[in-house]
């Protein structure tokens, strides 16, 4: 009986769960913004658009550093075929690359700050020209791994390829996605500017996409 009871206390709180709201009286609904308890007040350790989000990018760029410690590893056990490889990379493409996506990063970061003093026009201004840098960004990848086909140096070619195509698609994926997310965000807060939340968001992880490039570069580009 006693088993039975506990199962059905169980079942009873599959709802809360459900919603994301625990019996400590923490409401997660907006796992994008900051958590309150029941009365609205938010939590000293509250952090820009949210800890899920950080979380998230926290979790990617550790993937991302995984991805890094392999590339050195293989690198330690042909550091010829590494070198040889390199040289296929552009050392100006890639500074144009880090040197976009900051000045992206920068705007981004400009654009949130006028978004919260309610400066709609300059937040937009600042908005479209992140989103546009990133944008730039992904045309000039495309074009860079075209060439790379063109040249033979497809995933399965060596060792260094398939690590150079898994982490600079890893990369190119996110800041596909990041992209996506600041056009979506600049229709509707034409309308509205109610996804402030959503915005320092989406920002968290942009900056995510930068931090994962430098470390990138820096391996890849600059480490060879």
């Amino acid at each position: 009986m006693g088993s039975t009871k506990r199962i059905k206390r169980t079942i009873a709180r599959i709802p809360r769960l459900i919603t994301f709201e625990n019996p400590l009286g923490l409401k997660l609904m907006s796992l994008s913004g900051p958590f309150r308890d029941t009365q609205g007040h938010q939590f000293l350790w509250d952090l820009p658009g949210g800890l899920f989000v950080w979380l998230i990018s926290l979790h990617e760029s550790l993937l991302f550093f995984v991805g890094l410690v392999v590339f050195k590893y293989h690198k330690s056990f042909e550091p010829l075929l590494f070198k040889q490889e390199s040289a296929h990379l552009s050392l100006w493409y890639g500074i144009s690359y880090t040197i976009i996506l900051l000045l992206s990063g920068w705007a981004i970061a400009e654009a949130q700050a006028s978004y919260e003093k309610q400066a709609q026009k300059g937040g937009q201004i600042y908005h479209l020209l992140g989103l546009a840098l990133g944008f730039l960004f992904l045309v000039m990848k495309v074009f860079d791994f075209a060439d790379k086909v063109n040249k033979g140096k497809s995933f399965g070619e060596s060792s260094y390829w398939a690590l150079y195509w898994f982490l600079n698609g890893f990369h190119f994926i996110h800041v596909l996605i990041g992209v996506i997310f600041l056009f979506s965000l600049l229709l509707s807060m034409r309308r509205k500017a109610s996804d402030l939340e959503t915005f320092k968001s989406v920002s968290v992880f942009w900056h995510a996409c930068d931090l994962i490039w430098i470390l990138l570069f820096s391996s890849m580009y600059m480490g060879s």
